[in-house]
């Protein structure tokens, strides 16, 4: 399954976004070197700026290439692929709130305090690993919803 995947390459120290989008590597043939380059800078919420959590990153990611069909004229599969992904957004957003970093982990991880907080309450395991989790699901959902 592509949740516990993902969470095994997140528990070995992987950012939530490279997780995600190893999870499925190999379902989309995706080179791993690539795919751990690609979404290196999206962990933290875009390079721990704790803007779009990395885990819905990486989903975006695999979204675009689950369900782009460069066989089709580029305004309708922009408009399926805009819907199927705000459809994913709106299913994240629905079990946490929001979609932003910061605002899921109640800290700022770029100051001592955000640190220690972050830290003290294991935030890694007890909300990123979650999320990790949950994006996989979702997208699994997804895939099978629209037959990818």
């Amino acid at each position: 399954m592509f949740s516990e995947e993902a969470v095994k390459i997140f528990d070995s120290g992987y950012n939530c976004a490279q997780a995600v989008l190893l999870a499925f590597s190999e379902k989309f043939n995706i080179d791993k070197d690539s795919a751990v380059k690609i979404a290196s800078g999206f962990g933290g919420g875009m390079a721990r700026m704790q803007e779009t959590c990395g885990a819905v990153t990486g989903g975006i990611m695999i979204a675009g290439l689950a369900f782009t069909n460069i066989m089709e004229d580029n305004a309708t599969n922009k408009e399926r692929v805009y819907y199927i992904i705000s459809q994913f957004i709106m299913r994240f957003k629905e079990k946490y709130g929001t979609i932003k970093c910061s605002e899921l982990l109640n800290c700022d991880r770029n100051t001592e305090e955000g640190q220690r907080y972050y830290e003290k309450n294991n935030l890694q395991q007890n909300i990123c690993r979650n999320c990790v989790e949950d994006v996989t699901r979702l997208l699994d959902d997804l895939t099978k919803k629209y037959n990818q």
